[in-house]
């Protein structure tokens, strides 16, 4: 009996975790909006090692982005991406008693010799509050 109200605590948790989390996406030069906070994302600098090329390092991917409140400047943030298999973690953004932003991903992934505009960078956001 024990056990089973372990389990229901644990999924109870868990399920009230996952209603408050949101998965957005941020454009590069984009201004989004969460609750009072605005995000904008400045400057790519991608050396990531593209997918089917054999590289000495892997790389990293770096983002800029400035965070606002109530239109008021508060911060810039850099972001460091690593390949893959490398990183999965949410890197923080902003954070208060109410809300925490994270970028999660940056696409698309470097492939082949071709260079990737800096405004076709994508990065994907988790809001919890």
């Amino acid at each position: 009996m024990r056990s089973i109200f372990t389990i229901f605590l644990v999924l109870t948790v868990f399920i009230g975790y996952a209603q408050n989390r949101t998965v957005t996406t941020l454009n590069f030069n984009e201004i989004v909006a969460i609750d009072d906070i605005e995000l904008q994302l400045i400057s790519v600098v991608d050396s990531r090692c593209p997918k089917n090329v054999s590289c000495m390092r892997a790389g990293e991917a770096k983002v800029v982005v400035e965070v606002f409140k109530n239109g008021t400047f508060l911060e810039q943030q850099t972001l460091t991406f690593y390949p893959s298999s490398f990183n999965k973690s949410a890197t923080t953004l902003y954070t208060s008693e109410a809300l925490n932003i994270s970028g999660l991903q940056l696409f698309p992934y470097p492939e082949g010799p071709n260079k990737i505009s800096e405004t076709d960078y994508v990065l994907e956001l988790v809001i919890e509050n």
